[in-house]
């Protein structure tokens, strides 16, 4: 399945309750939503913004992020396990207690501008 363009952030937060399963989401907006739990499992998401958004619990584990926007986002306990791609600020994200992956976990130091070199 593919869904491209849709602005979410209008979607009423009473009923609103996510979960895509191997679907391409490409520039959809999240920002300002409530996602407890939300599930985004072995998703390609292209271009999308989650700016403001409450994703407490919510998996995007498999997932492939080309170019997508996590900022200001509560990701407490969110779980990222063999995603690749994202792009998360810790300076602008709560990731307490998220659940990453190896090596793509080293994206989130990217920020601080450090080097990582492995031993050859």
């Amino acid at each position: 399945m593919q869904i491209v363009g849709i602005n979410f952030y209008n979607c009423d937060q009473l009923l609103f309750d996510c979960c895509f399963y191997k679907t391409r989401l490409q520039n959809c907006n999240f920002s300002d939503l409530k996602m407890k739990k939300a599930r985004f499992i072995g998703c390609t998401i292209d271009e999308c913004d989650f700016e403001n958004a409450f994703l407490v619990e919510s998996k995007f584990d498999d997932s492939i992020f080309r170019g997508t926007l996590f900022h200001n986002c509560n990701l407490e306990r969110a779980s990222f396990f063999e995603a690749k791609g994202y792009e998360i600020d810790p300076r602008v994200n709560n990731i307490k207690k998220a659940v990453f992956s190896v090596p793509d976990v080293l994206s989130l130091i990217e920020c601080f501008g450090v080097e990582i070199k492995n031993r050859d």
